[in-house]
């Protein structure tokens, strides 16, 4: 049983450590946490981790977001090397045909 208590409070540390609360927030919690009731405990842990998936949602998004952008950006690059592709066949044309004349 205190195996398991040591257990569940290294997991609490590892998730409001990792959470987006400020250190004195951070401190705050990690002061009342050995007071908690088991209830508290359970609650705490949820607040914990809907805070980890709005934080993973945040860097999905970001993630996305940069990903769009660096897409957008190969578009970009390929457009415009294909541009200049078809200016040089077109250079190179002109010129087989102005050689054959």
């Amino acid at each position: 049983m205190a195996q398991d208590a040591r257990e569940y409070g290294q997991h609490l540390t590892l998730m409001l450590a990792a959470s987006h609360f400020s250190a004195a927030e951070k401190q705050a919690w990690a002061e009342l946490v050995p007071a908690m009731t088991k209830e508290q405990l359970i609650k705490f842990d949820a607040l914990l981790q809907a805070d980890m998936r709005a934080l993973s949602a945040h860097e999905l998004e970001s993630t996305s977001i940069a990903l769009r952008a660096a897409m957008h950006k190969r578009d970009l690059a390929l457009s415009a090397l294909n541009q200049d592709a078809h200016q040089a066949l077109d250079e190179l044309e002109q010129e087989i045909q102005a050689a054959a004349n």
